[in-house]
């Protein structure tokens, strides 16, 4: 009995223990981004970042919001920056195209719920849930290590980027075209007006994020050819500038073009495993370790 009562108030030590390292090291990492945010010369601009985010949320159409029984939207995708990006040989965003299903589990999502967080002053507590969200995906737990292995095609391939520029996987931007999903897949037969009012915010808050992390490359790695690389030409075209495309074209398979001094690749999806996709996405990732030695 004795033995039995001990062995179970150790277990609880040893439980309590770990759980206070866990809680420590959350609160360390909370500490860091804190600190980076405020002392990080290169992104002493995150509260910039922040207030353009506020600005283009605040313009939502709410004429253009689907009912609440269909509003199966997800939460709105924000990236931050991290430190190593600072420091990074060559400033690189990988761009998907939508999430699946970003704070939706949790039931942080919805557009609807996004107006009415507007509509109260509390915008700042909807970009602070897509900000943490956004920093747990580059963890494999809570407690700040990073995703080592993944079964995601798109995320492997990120990880490959990383590699290929030497740095860790923080040291790349990851962002979307498109800045909600929808019941986890396209909102793109969404209606119309719904419809066109979206793509327009994602872009415009694409270009935000473009234009504050001023990366060397764009990866442009969502799929849906057909259907992204019009928008992708609208993006530059509206906020930037237009495009110049550098031959060789590969049709469906690889694009490679120039705008505002930022080099440009749009590949298909990493899972994409047929014809000549593999083969491209190899050449470019020797591409970027070329770059990043330069």
């Amino acid at each position: 009995m004795f033995e039995w009562v001990f062995h179970v108030a150790y277990s609880g030590v040893i439980i309590t223990a770990v759980s206070a390292i866990i809680l420590i090291g959350r609160r360390r990492l909370q500490t860091i981004h804190r600190d980076f945010e405020t002392k990080s010369p290169h992104m002493k601009n995150f509260n910039e970042l922040k207030q353009a985010y506020r600005d283009v949320l605040s313009s939502i159409d709410a004429n253009a919001l689907p009912p609440i029984s269909e509003d199966h939207y997800s939460g709105v995708f924000l990236p931050k920056p991290f430190e190593p990006y600072e420091s990074a040989p060559l400033k690189v965003m990988v761009v998907g195209r939508e999430t699946a299903g970003w704070n939706t589990d949790n039931g942080l999502n919805g557009l609807n719920r996004l107006q009415a967080h507007l509509q109260k002053g509390k915008l700042d507590t909807i970009i602070e849930e897509a900000i943490r969200r956004y920093e747990l995906h580059y963890t494999s737990k809570s407690n700040g290590l990073k995703k080592p292995k993944t079964p995601s095609n798109f995320q492997r391939f990120f990880i490959e980027v990383a590699d290929a520029i030497g740095q860790p996987v923080d040291a790349v931007v990851y962002a979307n075209l498109f800045a909600w999903d929808y019941n986890k897949g396209s909102f793109m037969h969404r209606p119309k007006q719904e419809r066109e009012a979206l793509i327009d915010l994602s872009l415009t808050l694409l270009a935000v994020q473009i234009k504050h992390f001023q990366p060397d490359v764009i990866i442009f790695a969502g799929g849906l050819i057909d259907k992204t690389d019009p928008l992708i030409k609208q993006l530059f075209r509206t906020h930037f500038e237009p495009h110049k495309t550098i031959p060789p074209l590969v049709k469906r398979t690889f694009w490679e073009f120039e705008s505002a001094g930022i080099r440009c690749f749009r590949i298909a999806h990493p899972r994409a495993q047929n014809n000549d996709h593999p083969k491209y996405r190899k050449a470019l990732l020797e591409r970027l370790r070329a770059l990043s030695t330069k």
